[in-house]
């Protein structure tokens, strides 16, 4: 198997973060690192984020606020394992979510990156919505390429990529 990086991002999200970090925490699959990239919060998120730190697969890194992008690129940068996901601080994982990804990728050494349907939750994290994402059947990759720009039809939180994606192509 392979080791993971999991990349969250925090902006001002103390309300949600410590359910953000539990549901990685509690993931199947364990040989992971989670690296918390703090885009310049003002609220109390690095106390709450210092209290997952006993977790020695967890990391914090506070930088000045230069936005979700600049955070996420700090993150991959920052990160060490061979697939990276993405999780923001308002999401939550299934336990066995990267379980069921890393298998994936292990069994189709052709494939670089994977996502998964997702539902959208209200405040009382209760489901509102289930996406269940396909992608569509067009007549090419650029095709595929170009509703994907027009109709971003894969959860950013839902992906694990190989890291040689970002080393071949860049940020």
């Amino acid at each position: 198997m392979q080791n993971v990086s999991v990349v969250l991002t925090c902006y001002n999200g103390a309300r949600w973060i410590s359910k953000a970090i539990k549901s990685i925490l509690a993931q199947t699959y364990e040989d992971f690192e989670l690296v918390i990239i703090d885009d310049g919060s003002k609220d109390n998120s690095k106390e709450i984020v210092t209290s997952h730190l006993g977790d020695e697969r967890v990391r914090y890194i506070y930088q000045e606020n230069r936005g979700f992008s600049a955070a996420v690129n700090r993150g991959i940068k920052e990160s060490s394992g061979s697939l990276i996901g993405f999780i923001g601080q308002d999401d939550l994982w299934m336990p066995n979510k990267l379980e069921l990804q890393v298998k994936y990728l292990n069994e189709h050494k052709d494939v670089d990156l994977v996502h998964s349907n997702y539902c959208s939750v209200d405040s009382e994290e209760r489901i509102i919505e289930v996406r269940d994402v396909k992608i569509p059947n067009l007549s090419s990759k650029k095709k595929v390429v170009e509703h994907l720009f027009l109709n971003n039809f894969i959860g950013f939180e839902t992906v694990l990529v190989k890291r040689k994606c970002f080393d071949e192509l860049g940020f």
